[in-house]
């Protein structure tokens, strides 16, 4: 048996004594522990109140940094050959990019264009559709172009890239507006081949 040294038992009988508000239960986990700690250390010290929050610096937090975008991949060369189609269809969008495009030397609208794939379009998975300024959809490639184009572009997007050509307003005297691209299907196929 080992001896004990004699303490005093704590008086028990003076419970008014003891302010349990003021003195909450030891933490029992590790966990509980370390958030006592860091409460602890971030804690205002006692009568300082809002001074002591005034006299901690602000926490000021950056912006998140946006990775720069990719340059786009342009396949224009000059000549204005690639029509598009489904542009009946979207008329109010065709004359909204008429009001932003520039005029060229010859007199003709146009403005760029960006080409972007749609896997996931009901009635052609291999639709490319065409959008102009303002995110404004033109129309489409043609059913039999895309089917051929459709690997390309898959190939460019792979790369986190888009495609983009220039595109022309043809139509201006008659009541129904067209688009036509200059876009470099040569270059594309050659540049972007599997």
């Amino acid at each position: 048996m080992v001896d004990e040294p004699d303490t005093p038992a704590p008086d028990v009988s003076d419970m008014s004594s003891i302010d349990v508000a003021a003195t909450p239960p030891p933490p029992r986990s590790r966990l509980q522990r370390f958030i006592a700690a860091v409460r602890k250390a971030f804690a205002a010290p006692e009568g300082a109140g809002d001074a002591a929050a005034a006299s901690r610096p602000a926490v000021q937090r950056q912006p998140a940094l946006k990775p720069p975008a990719p340059e786009p991949v342009n396949l224009s060369s000059g000549s204005f050959d690639f029509p598009i189609v489904g542009e009946s269809y979207r008329q109010r969008q065709i004359r909204r990019v008429a009001s932003l495009a520039e005029r060229n030397e010859r007199g003709y609208l146009e403005f760029d264009v960006v080409l972007r794939r749609e896997p996931t379009n009901k009635a052609d998975r291999n639709a490319i559709a065409v959008f102009g300024p303002g995110g404004n959809h033109l129309g489409y490639v043609a059913r039999e172009d895309a089917r051929v184009l459709n690997r390309y572009f898959w190939r460019i997007e792979e790369t986190g890239r888009h495609a983009v050509c220039r595109g022309m307003i043809i139509g201006e005297s008659q009541r129904m507006l067209g688009v036509v691209l200059d876009l470099d299907v040569r270059r594309l196929k050659r540049e972007w081949r599997l």
